[in-house]
Parts: C-alpha cells; structure tokens; sequence
C-alpha cells in the first residue's frame, strides 16, 4: 500500500512561475537544503528552475511560492577539480545536469555532477542538513563553503569561516534582502579530517595566519578519497550563535548515518501526511493534492533553537518556555487567501 509520500512530487512549482524548490527539509523545519541553479532572477526566487541544466551548489535556506527572492545561505559545493578564482573571480563554477540523474522525495534529493561524475545526496533534521558526496574513486574531493554566495543582489554585512576541530568548519553571516539583519549561523561536522583548508577574501586567497575573522567569505577544503568512501557532511544552522548551531547539530543527529536521517524524514513526512486520508480519484489527482498539502508544510519555519533561544525582530535573543517553538518567514501576500484559512 502507497504511502502518502509516495504521491508528492516535489519537482512540481519549480518551472514557469512556481517558485518551489526539491530539495530536501522537514515539516516546517528550520532547514531547506536545495540546489541552486540561478541567482537574481524572478522565476526562480527558490533558487531552482526546472529549465536550468546546471548548478551553483547546495544551499541551506530557500523560500517556497513566493514572490521575492532571498535566502541561499551557506552554499557547499563538491568538486573534484583545486578551484581557483578565474577572471571574474568566480569560484563556484556551475556544474551540469540532467533531470534524469535527478530525484525528490519529501526528505530527501539527490543529483548526478555530470561532468565530475558526483553523486550527491541531500537530507535534513529540522536544524540539520545533511550531504552525502560520493565522489569518483580516482579524483581527488574538494568542498567549496561559500558565504558570498546569494540569490538576489543583498548586502553582506560581514561572514566568517573558521576552522574549529580537524572535522569542524563554523561561520555566520549575516545579510540584508527581502528582510534586514538575517544572522544565520553554522556548524558543519565531516565523516573525514579536513586535510587542507584555503580561506578566500574578495575572491582572492589568504593565509590562515591573517586571522581576518569576519571578512572570510569562502573555504575551500580538502578531503582524503583513497578509501573510496563517501564524504558525509552534516550542517546545523541557528539564528542566534554557533553555539546554539552545534547544539542544534548534536542533538538531532548524533553520527553519520545518512541512511537512517533520510528514514526518519520519510517517516514524519508520512505522519504528517496522512493526517488527511483521500479516496477515489485517479493517480495524479492524488499526486496533486499530496504534492500541495506537501507544499503547505514547508513553511513557516522554525527558527528557535533546540534549547528554546531564538533572535527577536529587534535582534534581542528571546527565551522559550520547554516545549514550544517559534516560527517565522511568514509571507502573508502570498498565504492569505488560501494557506491562512487552511491552517485556521
């Protein structure tokens, strides 16, 4: 017997005017780990267009159906090439695909690098995303982390990457956009040592001995590929501090059991899901009705951490009591008429 996942199709809304993502998160989750394929432009205030054949990376925080652009925070994007900034300094060089090596299911994206021959695997927490690269056994593995990376011409305020531990990269950065004064910081955790790591400014390499804290806007990381196995990356994300991102990050997943995150989201997509049950109708009307209640789900989002602390409007941190949580990305011009009365 199906279940109701197994009707959501979440590459439906991300062609024409959509303006929905595949990638993966969870039911009103904090995280919405998705592909991008352009930036600055209309159609694709996702991040995606079902148009595109080729792709930026893999960034953390999306919109869903709306009309404004924002968001892609901490882009991470896999290579098998030493990336070097070219004449524009560009480094995240776009990588081609096609939609046959693509799949989406709720909790769950993966795609084929096509020229690289990388497979990579998304799935998330709800704090948490988390990458499965599976890189060619005869190329070197390379992790680009871009903080200069955005959807829509913003401001970057300031960002920083830093290496904490052999497997930890932490950073924040904070932006202005659709919204002002967006914090959003992180705290990634590999299955490997970092062997190596270049740190870019403007574009253009430094040393790690400059210690330039809040001006580093990309990291280029090493990985050992001689064991043939996959690099497994999990990313915890918080409003408030990278504290509170690690916090966020040790409490919903504990190792790098990809397999067994990618389960559990399925499993509470299915939960969720099946609180209304349809009968009769054909395959794809119920294939529509699951993919929209699917859509009516990923926003708004969690923006309080695991221990309650959350960034109010006036950028205070606010406490929650135990058991509750705070949400936020209300888009209200493109919820009212239909998604406000549903959820009432």
């Amino acid at each position: 017997m199906l279940s109701p996942t197994d009707y959501v199709d979440p590459f439906i809304g991300t062609g024409f005017h959509g303006h929905t993502y595949p990638g993966a998160t969870m039911p009103f989750g904090a995280v919405q780990l998705s592909p991008d394929t352009r930036a600055g432009n209309w159609d694709a205030c996702a991040g995606y267009h079902y148009d595109d054949t080729s792709l930026k990376g893999f960034s953390h925080t999306h919109l869903s159906g709306t009309g404004c652009i924002d968001l892609g925070d901490i882009l991470l994007r896999p290579t098998t090439t030493n990336p070097e900034p070219d004449a524009e300094g560009n480094i995240c060089h776009p990588a081609t695909f096609s939609h046959r090596d693509e799949e989406a299911t709720p909790g769950y994206y993966s795609v084929i690098l096509k020229d690289e021959k990388i497979k990579a695997e998304l799935t998330a927490t709800t704090h948490v995303g988390m990458h499965r690269y599976t890189f060619p056994s005869d190329k070197p593995a390379f992790v680009i982390i871009d903080l200069e990376h955005l959807l829509d011409n913003e401001r970057i305020y300031e960002a920083s990457i830093e290496q904490m531990a052999a497997d930890e990269i932490a950073g924040m950065r904070r932006t202005g956009g659709w919204t002002d004064n967006q914090y959003v910081y992180f705290a990634a955790r590999f299955s490997k040592p970092v062997q190596n790591i270049r740190f870019l400014k403007d574009k253009k390499e430094i040393r790690v001995e400059d210690k330039l804290e809040g001006e580093r806007l990309q990291a280029v990381l090493t990985f050992d590929n001689t064991d043939k196995m996959p690099l497994v990356v999990k990313v915890g994300l918080s409003q408030v501090s990278v504290e509170n991102a690690r916090e966020n990050l040790e409490h919903e997943v504990k190792d790098f059991d990809f397999d067994a995150v990618c389960a559990a989201a399925r499993s509470e997509w299915g939960r969720v899901l099946s609180s209304i049950t349809v009968e009769g109708g054909r395959t794809g009307d119920l294939k529509n009705f699951y993919t929209a209640m699917y859509h009516v789900m990923v926003v708004p989002n969690t923006v309080s951490d695991v221990n309650g602390r959350y960034r109010r409007h006036n950028m205070q941190i606010g406490q929650l009591p135990k058991g509750k949580v705070r949400y936020s990305t209300f888009s209200l011009w493109d919820t009212f008429r239909a998604w406000n009365p549903l959820m009432t």
